[in-house]
């Protein structure tokens, strides 16, 4: 039953994708990488299917972002940047009707939350961030980072990197900036 359920999240990923020309493939490589974090921090196969699903889903509230504001190539307007950093709470709107065990709401909720406190949509601060939420921001940003946007293009993998060891304890959770430093340490070994 799950092949089949993470089939339906993946393309339902897709569909969020479809209205962003700059995020094609977002989703599964930040739910990829992001599992690979939960992993090395001990998420037991139950709770990382379910981290998954929640990785899978994290932007499905861009559904009700207007495409035009999405991939707007010049800085947004303060209403357009509000509607953009409502699609966590759009995102648990759409999905409220549907029962997923208690992880994968706070995580697509949570994900643009700071360690400082100074994320949204609720200004949560560390410890109360969802670990999940947690590391599926860690991963967010490196694949925002490093994919070109229509008003940037990506860094590099290095570049990266240094932008964000900047941020480990202010925007990330130091704990969880290690794991995710020992999983790109791994990747760029296995190549």
């Amino acid at each position: 039953m799950e092949t089949p359920f993470l089939e339906i999240v993946r393309r339902w990923g897709e569909s969020i994708e479809s209205k962003d020309l700059y995020t094609q493939g977002h989703c599964v490589r930040v739910s990829d990488l992001a599992c690979a974090i939960a992993s090395r921090m001990g998420f037991e196969q139950r709770r990382l299917f379910w981290f998954r699903v929640g990785a899978l889903l994290h932007d499905v509230g861009k559904i009700s972002i207007p495409a035009e504001v999405l991939n707007k190539p010049d800085r947004l307007t303060d209403e357009e940047w509000a509607l953009m950093k409502a699609h966590p709470t759009l995102g648990v709107e759409l999905l409220a009707d549907i029962e997923f065990p208690d992880d994968v709401l706070p995580v697509v909720q949570s994900h643009h939350e700071r360690w400082d406190g100074t994320g949204y949509p609720n200004g949560l601060r560390g410890g109360e961030i969802p670990l999940g939420a947690r590391i599926l921001g860690v991963a967010d940003v490196y694949d925002a980072l490093t994919t070109d946007r229509a008003y940037r293009p990506g860094l590099d993998h290095d570049e990266a990197m240094a932008l964000m060891r900047q941020d480990a304890g202010t925007h990330f959770d130091p704990r969880v900036f290690q794991q995710f430093e020992a999983v790109m340490q791994e990747r760029v070994v296995m190549g």
